[in-house]
């Protein structure tokens, strides 16, 4: 088997990383960490279970893969240090990290890769994990750092599934139920772990400073919020005056009636709000602003790779490279990035919803939001 830190769902596709890249192109390594990132959510809190896919909890469990913002196929090498796949394509072999660790310290297994897919696979729950996992025929432990997926058809086209699915500790969930709705915090592994759950009204996720990840090449330079808080909306139209209101920071538009006529508010002509739009495979425009003094510049256009989706077509507005040098400002203003729903920018994940001012001493607080995808 040929052992390779990535792979593509496209046969004989290049991959535009090397082995030994140092981070993805479109993130900043450098990105200033801290601030509270506030998102919204139409559904309740009503279990931490990751069977249930609550908000966010691909942040707080690593995965086998991460996708490439900026490429169409591109997949690479997290929690497995490398990857290979069967001559046939049917099978799947991940060697796992010795450095992978969940959050108690102690070592991820390929018992617990074997024991999520295993688990995730046979739910009968209405949570739909069986449903994009009925390609798996098996999986089958080699070592303790070695695991193989064994699939029923071309292994290859379900890499998007592979790196979407999180690693769970099988010595955790297995004197438990994991379809069974729970409030009790459980054992995580990821660059973010939940801290506070409120049932029905928001959840909390905190940033982990010394996750075992932090330095791979596929994270550095992302999750820069020190806290990510969602809090819940019963009803679409209360959540864009909330929006308008500045009590959360990202709003997807799927109505295009509201796209055309809400948002033209005073928030937006003071620079407090910015808007954009995607679409797959076409041009971007993303705009971010914090205060007057950047509104004129917080419109950026870049290209979109074809099949990325918004992965690859939303990108930060950057102020000119002088001006980061005489405006610290400036420079925590192009670090910022909203990672929602696989978007990516120069900032990685983000600086702060509110971004602390060096220059005049008071915090900066961006708006952003996103319209129809």
């Amino acid at each position: 088997l040929d052992f390779r830190h990535g792979l593509s769902q496209i046969p004989n596709y290049n991959l535009k990383y090397p082995a030994d890249f140092p981070h993805f192109d479109y993130v900043n390594p450098d990105a200033p960490k801290g601030g509270t990132l506030v998102l919204s959510s139409m559904i309740g809190f009503d279990t931490v279970s990751p069977m249930y896919k609550p908000e966010g909890f691909y942040r707080s469990y690593d995965h086998l893969m991460k996708p490439a913002g900026d490429e169409p196929s591109g997949y690479y090498a997290s929690l497995a240090e490398s990857v290979a796949i069967s001559a046939d394509r049917r099978s799947i072999v991940f060697r796992l990290r010795p450095e992978a660790r969940w959050h108690d310290g102690t070592p991820i297994t390929a018992t617990d890769v074997k024991f999520s897919f295993e688990t995730f696979r046979t739910d009968i729950m209405a949570s739909g994990w069986k449903t994009v996992l009925d390609w798996i025929a098996a999986v089958e432990i080699v070592n303790a750092s070695e695991v193989v997926v064994r699939a029923k058809s071309d292994v290859a086209k379900q890499l998007y599934i592979i790196g979407y699915i999180p690693i769970v500790p099988a010595d955790y969930w297995e004197a438990k139920d994991l379809t069974e709705p729970t409030l009790s915090l459980p054992l995580q592994s990821g660059p973010y772990r939940v801290t506070k759950i409120s049932q029905g009204c928001y959840m909390v996720y905190e940033r982990v400073p010394d996750y075992w990840g932090r330095d791979l090449p596929v994270n550095r330079g992302k999750f820069n919020f020190d806290t990510i808080r969602y809090e819940r909306y019963l009803d679409a139209t209360v959540a864009r005056e909330a929006l308008r209101e500045g009590l959360f920071d990202v709003w997807t538009e799927t109505d295009m009636r509201h796209w055309l006529t809400s948002y033209d508010v005073p928030a937006r002509d003071q620079g407090l709000a910015g808007a954009g739009h995607a679409a797959v495979g076409q041009r971007a425009r993303f705009a971010i602003s914090a205060g007057p003094e950047y509104a004129a510049s917080a419109v950026r256009r870049s290209e979109g790779a074809p099949g990325a989706g918004v992965r690859a077509g939303l990108r930060v507005a950057e102020p000119g490279a002088a001006q980061r040098r005489a405006d610290p400002r400036a420079q925590l203003l192009c670090q910022f990035h909203v990672c929602f729903q696989g978007s990516a920018g120069r900032g990685g994940t983000g600086a702060a919803r509110t971004v602390p001012d060096p220059v005049a001493g008071r915090g900066v607080h961006p708006r952003v939001f996103v319209c129809p995808l």
